[in-house]
């Protein structure tokens, strides 16, 4: 993950999330259109995702790929 430029911000558009983790902006649009997490927050007009809810999907993320490696499935 890059460096968050304003450590006190909690809340990102895709393109700020994209940026901050080091992805294009596409990857990020796909996981939304895919209704895959993180799970953005809706009804401010905006698309956002609140940092604390990506940084959660991506720990569960990871272990479920650690699992899936120990098991000997492919990921």
């Amino acid at each position: 993950m890059a460096d968050n430029p304003n450590p006190a911000k909690l809340v990102f558009t895709e393109k700020e999330l994209a940026s901050y983790l080091g992805v294009s902006y596409w990857t990020v649009r796909g996981w939304r259109l895919q209704e895959e997490d993180p799970l953005p927050t809706l009804g401010t007009g905006r698309i956002l995702y609140r940092l604390q809810t990506v940084e959660e999907w991506m720990r569960r993320s990871e272990s479920r790929s650690i699992r899936n490696r120990k098991a000997g499935k492919v990921v």
